[in-house]
């Protein structure tokens, strides 16, 4: 940094003797170092992709403009890159405020420029944010979505699904849910195409359901995606919390395709009963009675598992994978109506029998012809990737909502979501053996690193350290940036 900038620090040095020869030498150096190197690849991001820009214009900014020192996108986008980088809670800000590597992100020199903003400052504009903001920029992630297509999909595959969000404070919104989840918590609701790009980040009080909000904002994007691409074809992927009558009916009429999980009830299990007897049928013959049905089949369980994890590493291998193959798997499906629904619906019944007994999931679908097994593995299970891109988005960007509104946590999300996105583009720079690469992961890789930042009259220098693992990549992932238009 530059000397006016660290002047307030101590001075001096100081000598470790670790005993093992050369002692340590610790002293204040007068080079500029930034542990965030990586964040000028999210900015070179941002200018080709500009989501970050299209969100700042659906934004009112209420100051008195001559008595500003930083502009509403400035605000946004460093908030941003601090998420991108890991530090997630608005009280970080400070500890960057002079970054190198932050400053050039937010085009300000690294030694002469001014700081980023302050914590209290980007606290502001958080608590700042009005409810038709969020609701524009809710439609502005689909718009987004919708512009940086060249051309018409042919068709899109929306997974919807909402996750728990614990909360330790007096949040306003936040509510203890019981269940499984026992807790005090925000819920809010995602949604993502097939490939893990974000259409939607919008919270939902703690005691909040799935299926009310959930039906209003799916039947929302798919009437925008609907409207910009006349007969675009559209699947929807769901669990059992989003399944609802009026949903069903809505996504029939429309032609949208849907599989939906559902839960078994009386009438399901007798309708596929067949499949029930002959999935036992077929465990029985190849494996013969189930070891863990039973009043004492818990106690058995836990007793192997202990015995398993006792053995050496090979016998371990070998025993866990002769237990992982004690399944029997049957599928099939039943025709079935509940006392809501005005029509019979397809309903693809998994039956699976192992040393636990009979266990089914049940998946109701308005795709005809189609063989379950097939609709059922290739088409619902990759629902799954939806709670990984969901994993990603709050483990991977540390979401926190700690500020105490409903609509300042409301921002937040849509700031995670934001930062989520730029390294989801990130992504595609990245080498094809690093495509499956988490965010969370090139956060870690390619964005928390450490480099030396130095100014001349022609540049600004960002030198990577000769033994970063990831020099090689990181230079390769520069390199497309740069030749990117």
């Amino acid at each position: 940094m530059a000397k006016n900038r660290i002047s307030k620090h101590l001075s001096g040095q100081v000598t470790l003797n670790l005993g093992d020869g050369k002692p340590l030498l610790i002293r204040r150096g007068n080079e500029s170092l930034s542990p965030f190197g990586g964040l000028p690849l999210i900015a070179k991001v941002e200018r080709l992709v500009k989501i970050v820009a299209g969100a700042v214009e659906r934004l009112n900014d209420r100051r008195t403009q001559a008595l500003i020192d930083h502009q509403q996108f400035d605000l946004v986008f460093a908030r941003v890159l601090q998420i991108s980088a890991g530090l997630a809670d608005g009280n970080d800000a400070d500890l960057v405020a002079d970054d190198g590597a932050m400053l050039k992100s937010l085009g300000r020199d690294p030694e002469t420029g001014l700081r980023s903003p302050s914590q209290p400052t980007l606290s502001r504009q958080e608590n700042a944010i009005e409810e038709e903001e969020l609701q524009a920029l809710y439609d502005w992630l689909i718009d987004y979505y919708m512009s940086r297509k060249s051309k018409k999909p042919r068709r899109v595959v929306l997974y919807i699904d909402g996750s728990a969000v614990e909360t330790y404070g007096n949040q306003e919104g936040a509510i203890y849910r019981g269940g499984k989840y026992k807790k005090e918590m925000y819920f809010p609701l995602f949604v993502f195409d097939e490939t893990g790009w974000l259409l939607l980040a919008e919270l939902r009080e703690g005691d909040q359901g799935e299926v009310k909000r959930g039906r209003t904002a799916l039947i929302a994007i798919i009437k925008k995606l609907q409207a910009r691409w006349p007969g675009v074809k559209i699947g929807v992927r769901a669990d059992a919390a989003f399944a609802s009558p009026r949903l069903f009916v809505w996504l029939e009429e429309k032609g949208v395709d849907y599989i939906i999980g559902i839960a078994g009830n009386f009438a399901i299990a007798i309708a596929a009963q067949d499949y029930h007897r002959d999935a036992r049928r077929r465990f029985k013959r190849k494996f013969g009675e189930p070891e863990f049905t039973g009043t004492n089949g818990k106690r058995k369980k836990h007793k192997l598992h202990a015995k398993i994890r006792r053995m050496g590493k090979k016998r371990r291998a070998e025993a866990t994978l002769a237990w992982k193959r004690r399944r029997v798997r049957v599928y099939g499906e039943v025709s079935y109506r509940a006392r809501t629904w005005k029509q019979d619906r397809r309903v693809i019944c998994r039956c699976d029998y192992t040393d636990d007994g009979l266990e089914c999931r049940y998946v109701v679908t308005n795709i005809k012809l189609t063989d379950p097994r097939y609709l059922y593995e290739k088409d619902y299970c990759p629902h799954a990737n939806v709670e990984r891109s969901i994993k990603e988005f709050k483990n991977g960007m540390l979401l926190q909502l700690s500020c105490q509104t409903f609509r300042a946590n409301a921002f937040r999300v849509i700031l995670h979501g934001l930062a989520y996105q730029l390294l989801y583009h990130l992504r595609q720079y990245l080498g094809p053996k690093l495509q499956s690469l988490s965010v969370d992961t090139i956060r870690k890789t390619f964005i928390n690193v450490a480099v030396k930042i130095s100014s001349s009259e022609r540049h600004i220098g960002c030198a990577l350290s000769n033994t970063y693992a990831y020099k090689n990549e990181f230079l390769r992932l520069a390199r497309k940036l740069a030749r990117a238009t």
